[in-house]
């Protein structure tokens, strides 16, 4: 079994690598009311609606800087995806054995040893949402989870589907939680002349245009210039809409049969749920709230700011980049030349030769490959001991292994904060990464070895 190695406090756990899907820096949370102190609240990681935890908190590791953890890792927990804030990712062990044992907390389901540190594998069952109860609910019965009734329905075996719970106007709406692309906080929108009473205004996020409508006006409400704090993002025909809204109330778990449809198959609500304080829940479709008409109408809106679209696009541009650590300095690789990362091994020394970058040969998943020790290369100390990660790179036609001291993240960093040196060797650009400057390197010095 591969483990997914990282740590929390100083204490080194793991989660099976075939359930983590990705390793992200920390994106904008939206906040929600009635949760424990470990959930921060939901975010957005490629299109899909996620709950963020800290993991240390989960745990009962709770420390003073206990929010200042620097990676999320995303996990899929069969029953449900999770991001869990963890302070570092270490690495990716191969092939281990894990002693399995059960922690009297239910968190822990067995251990395994990793360069002479012992990593805790934790128990994905112990946490999902299923495991999280809401705090402090009002006697209105609005909560964060249905997770009793979700157990009902389950036991019974009727399908259980996911709702992100809103409130609109003073009223309970609840929409599928696969239709909500995302869920930001507004910003100050640039208001559109000639726009139709439900359209709010325009905004940009990540560099494209959006439009933020009013939902309750599109529910036929009356246009109200009260303050909505959220936008939940929905796609329709290609096309993204933000829609407004008063509050965001959780996520809610319901059977389909708990569903009491309409007999308006083309309207706003597809029906009615019941919540658990015995409220009724208008159940949103789409395609009835947002319909072709809306869509073609807002075409035209925003194709007049096409051009400008294009130039925020450019600016905003992203590259994808893998961080690593040597001492307590950060170094980027564009991630087109990672192939993988793996733990440090035994070492095949060669004899003195021409090739000054080559510390030695490693044998990686049946490939016997050249070894870079990054600090050495990049005028550090030599190492004192053999620990450390490798990061296997493809250059030109052959791989390579660097040696460096841990793999921290991967990030994106905007076109416009990487600004381009005059090459020297392994150093191509400076990089700027939360108010923090690091060196992108190139790997073309390989070249001529």
């Amino acid at each position: 079994m591969d483990i997914i190695v990282f740590k929390l406090d100083e204490q080194y756990y793991g989660l099976p690598a075939a359930s983590v899907h990705q390793v992200l820096e920390p994106v904008l949370v939206t906040r929600l009311p009635f949760t424990p102190d470990f959930v921060d609240g939901l975010i957005n990681v490629s299109g899909r609606v996620v709950l963020q935890m800290d993991l240390g908190k989960r745990l009962g590791l709770a420390r003073p800087d206990a929010g200042s953890r620097k990676c999320l890792l995303l996990v899929d927990l069969e029953d449900s995806w999770c991001a869990f804030q963890v302070d570092k990712v270490v690495a990716r062990a191969l092939d281990v054995d894990v002693r399995q044992h059960e922690a009297a907390d239910g968190f822990v389901a067995g251990e395994l040893m990793w360069h002479d540190s012992a990593v805790l594998v934790l128990a994905q069952d112990a946490l999902g949402l299923d495991k999280v109860t809401a705090v402090g609910v009002p006697e209105s019965g609005e909560a964060l989870w249905g997770a009793a009734e979700a157990a009902a329905a389950d036991s019974a075996g009727h399908s259980v589907h996911s709702y992100l719970r809103m409130i609109v106007g003073g009223e309970s709406y609840a929409l599928p939680l696969d239709q909500a692309k995302e869920v930001v906080e507004t910003e100050a929108f640039m208001q559109l002349p000639h726009a139709p009473p439900e359209v709010a205004g325009m905004m940009i996020l990540r560099g494209a245009p959006l439009l933020a409508v009013r939902l309750q006006v599109l529910l036929g409400g009356e246009k109200s210039d009260a303050a909505c704090p959220f936008l939940v993002i929905v796609e329709r025909s290609g096309a993204r809409i933000g829609l407004l809204v008063d509050r965001i109330v959780g996520i809610e778990h319901h059977a389909d049969e708990a569903v009491q449809a309409t007999d308006e198959p083309d309207a706003a609500l597809k029906g009615y749920l019941l919540g658990g304080g015995g409220e009724l829940i208008g159940l949103l479709q789409i395609d009835g709230v947002v319909t072709e008409q809306h869509v073609a109408r807002y075409g035209g809106l925003l194709a007049k700011r096409m051009v400008e679209q294009v130039r925020l696009v450019a600016e905003d541009e992203l590259k994808r980049m893998l961080l690593f650590r040597l001492d307590q300095e950060l170094f980027a690789l564009p991630l087109e030349l990672v192939v993988r990362v793996e733990e440090a091994q035994a070492i095949t020394r060669l004899p003195a030769t021409g090739a000054t970058q080559i510390s030695g040969m490693v044998q990686c998943q049946g490939d016997v490959l050249p070894l870079v020790d990054m600090r050495l290369a990049l005028g550090f100390a030599a190492r004192e001991d053999a620990q450390g990660i490798y990061v296997i790179t493809r250059v030109g036609d052959s791989q390579w292994a660097l040696w460096v001291d841990a793999v921290e993240r991967l990030v994106n960093l905007q076109a416009r904060d990487i600004e381009p040196t005059k090459a020297s060797g392994f150093f191509a650009a400076v990089g700027k990464l939360e108010n923090r400057l690091l060196s992108v390197l190139t790997l073309e010095p390989l070249l001529a070895n």
